[in-house]
């Protein structure tokens, strides 16, 4: 290796590309800057070759708790009764300040144990952990696990704001009935985005009018709020440069103000107004339905080349009544073909019509898929300087932040990373996970794909967090891009876990966004849900869970028919008419993003077969488990016709090539209510190609 060079290793997709890279497992990885002799491999084996846990502590700075992973592969099979005796002291010291006992799961490779630090101070620590028997026979050797308590983070000149999490800082929270003052003053700790509420809880009666001071650049007004008392809340975001500002508080007819909020948000949401693309059904996701669920967020409302069937053009009403509040649209555009005048053409058109407030540029891999871009980024910086001087910003979506955050990063990442900053932009890192059949693999692959990487950012850059956003991939489109991989997982939890995996880390204070592309990839309970999640982590600043259900659902057993017929009763019309087939391509009939994911076999892989029959139906059946009265539950199946998928496999194509054909399967549940304005069946569905999706 070159000196600051990088080791990297491959994965294997669920494809059969022969490009593939082999699958790497290993249980211990050490790097030497030499060859190792003979007697020392010997020696490093014999001093490690006892097997013992080995545990990953997750720290979640913002909710005081450490969440420790102990993976029990190395001593399998555990008996029954097993447990674990868990005991963290300062380093250096054998006094335990925690001390706690677990059982552990049998027939699982990694238990989860939460431990609370809400009392510990920040320092070094080293947790022991030891595996006991039934007996208290110790299994393996004692493990000793490094663990750092950071401080909570703060805002440097802004010693009176209240960080709340990772996102969102509180800088005034106050309860003044109808003793207002004039003036209230706040310091924003950073470019970035401020959002305000005031509440009464007398509606109607008297008014308010919040000004800010000094008033904030581009089209927004300086009146923040006009408080009418139609409503109990009004509630408003501006985009504000870092410094000192005041309220100034206007008030008639014994307007009684209950409570005044001022935060440091985020970026908050992507890609609405929608509509989405394959099943029609969901609805639109326009500029009403963004007024109902959405209307709190900042997002960047962004046009994109090829939708064009709402309103996102400029001059439409919903579209103004958007920009007046303050909020951004950005135009959607291609990547520059020189850098130069004629090839930054269409990003300039951009930045310099009224319409929009920046670009995003999509689909920016690294390294050396776009080799212009830097330069031409260079460009509009330096030619081109009072348009960003005025707000206006150039916004890449990326993938590969791996390579482009290594600890000395190759001269082209560097230049690239400078030249979005010259432009006001920031990199948006295309964050694109699969659900995980467990919630400890989930939450192993998030520390990897999220905290991990800026981790490593802020090592090339301390301030990182600052001009980075977070795009999380949540996709629940069958046939086209489909992320809810695991039909036994809540995808309502695992969405929360990724933004968890941000506003709850110390590493990822400051961070300057997050979304989710897109929503023409989502069904309409999960946009709404998208919206809620937003609201709670960004903008309330909130530590503690909003979806009270567990990770693993077992209403359905063997949902996917890795186990054949398992808890299924399968009654065929006659003999032979109700079979098992399938390959491992069959998964990709509901288009799994099999990119993230690391299965050799996708959910869907195995498939019920039935051929008709003249002498009626064949059914399967099994009971629905733990539903609870009154709640709203849906059920999702995918159908395709065998002879098809037979024609596709001897033809070498895709499975989700496949004709689409109206299903002659159907379902019923019983003893519940059946909601039709709900339920649907698309048939045949339209299927984008990537130049339809940009």
């Amino acid at each position: 290796l070159a000196s600051g060079g990088a080791l990297h290793l491959g994965w294997k997709k669920a494809s059969t590309d022969a490009r593939d890279l082999p699958v790497i497992e290993m249980s211990d990885f050490r790097i030497y800057n030499r060859a190792l002799s003979t007697g020392e491999v010997a020696d490093l084996f014999r001093r490690t070759a006892v097997a013992q846990v080995e545990v990953k502590p997750y720290v979640y700075r913002f909710s005081d708790e450490v969440i420790l992973g102990l993976h029990t592969d190395a001593l399998m099979p555990l008996p029954h009764g097993a447990k674990s005796e868990i005991l963290i002291r300062r380093k250096g010291e054998n006094r335990a300040l925690i001390r706690k006992t677990a059982p552990l799961d049998a027939d699982f490779p990694i238990t989860e144990v939460p431990v609370s630090m809400q009392r510990m101070l920040a320092g070094d620590y080293e947790i022991d952990v030891n595996v006991l028997g039934a007996s208290k026979q110790r299994i393996g050797r004692k493990s000793v696990t490094p663990l750092r308590w950071p401080e909570k983070p703060s805002w440097p000149g802004a010693e009176n704001a209240r960080v709340l999490n990772a996102l969102v800082t509180e800088l005034i929270d106050i309860h003044p009935a109808r003793n207002i003052q004039e003036t209230y003053r706040f310091v924003n700790p950073r470019d970035g985005w401020i959002f305000f509420s005031a509440a009464t809880k007398d509606p109607g009666r008297g008014s308010l009018q919040i000004t800010l001071d000094p008033s904030p650049a581009g089209r927004a007004t300086p009146v923040i709020i006009e408080h009418d008392g139609s409503a109990s809340t009004k509630e408003a975001m501006r985009l504000l440069p870092k410094g000192e500002y005041r309220l100034r508080m206007a008030s008639d007819g014994g307007f009684n103000l209950s409570r005044l909020v001022v935060r440091a948000i985020p970026l908050l949401g992507d890609g609405f107004p929608m509509i989405p693309h394959t099943m029609q059904e969901y609805g639109a996701y326009d500029w009403e339905f963004m007024k109902k669920h959405l209307s709190p967020l900042n997002l960047a409302f962004h046009t994109a080349a090829g939708h064009g069937r709402t309103d996102y053009g400029g001059g439409g009403e919903g579209f103004r009544a958007w920009q007046a509040q303050g909020k951004l649209a950005w135009s959607g555009g291609h990547m520059p073909e020189s850098a130069d005048e004629k090839g930054v053409s269409a990003i300039l058109n951009s930045l310099q019509s009224p319409d929009w407030d920046g670009v995003r540029l999509d689909e920016e891999g690294y390294p050396g898929h776009h080799p212009t871009l830097a330069p031409a980024l260079r460009y509009l910086a330096e030619n081109y300087k009072e348009l960003f001087a005025a707000g206006k910003s150039v916004n890449i979506y990326t993938y590969g932040q791996g390579h482009m955050f290594q600890s000395t990063p190759e001269r082209g990442a560097r230049e690239l990373i400078e030249a979005i900053k010259a432009c006001n932009g920031h990199y948006i890192s295309e964050i694109y996970i699969s659900s995980n059949r467990d919630e400890a693999t989930a939450r192993a692959a998030l520390d990897t794909a999220v905290t991990s990487w800026i981790v490593a950012a802020k090592r090339s850059y301390p301030n990182a967090q600052a001009f980075i956003s977070a795009l999380f991939g949540t996709w629940m489109h069958p046939t086209f891009l489909n992320s809810d991989m695991h039909a036994d997982v809540d995808y309502k939890v695992f969405m929360e876990m990724q933004v968890r995996s941000l506003a709850l880390s110390d590493v990822c204070f400051g961070l300057r966004g997050l979304g989710i592309f897109q929503a023409a990839h989502i069904d309409e309970e999960t946009a709404r849900w998208w919206g809620k999640l937003l609201r709670h982590y960004g903008i309330e600043g909130r530590t503690d869970r909003l979806w009270k259900g567990p990770y693993k659902m077992s209403h359905i057993r063997n949902p996917h028919f890795e186990a054949g017929l398992a808890h299924w009763s399968a009654v065929p019309a006659e003999s032979g008419s109700i079979f098992m087939s399938g390959a491992a391509k069959c998964g990709m009939l509901i288009r799994h993003w099999s990119e993230a994911s690391n299965l050799e076999r996708l959910p869907g892989a195995d498939v019920v077969v039935m051929r008709q029959s003249p002498l009626g139906p064949n059914t399967l059946s099994q009971d629905v488990l733990e539903l609870e009265p009154g709640k709203m539950y849906s059920l999702r199946f995918t159908t395709a016709d065998y002879r098809d998928m037979v024609k596709a496999k001897e033809a070498g194509r895709k499975p989700a090539e496949t004709p689409g054909r109206v299903s002659l399967i159907s379902a019923r549940v019983d003893g519940v209510k059946v909601l039709p304005e709900k339920s649907f069946s698309p048939g045949t569905f339209h299927l984008p190609d990537r130049r339809d999706e940009e």
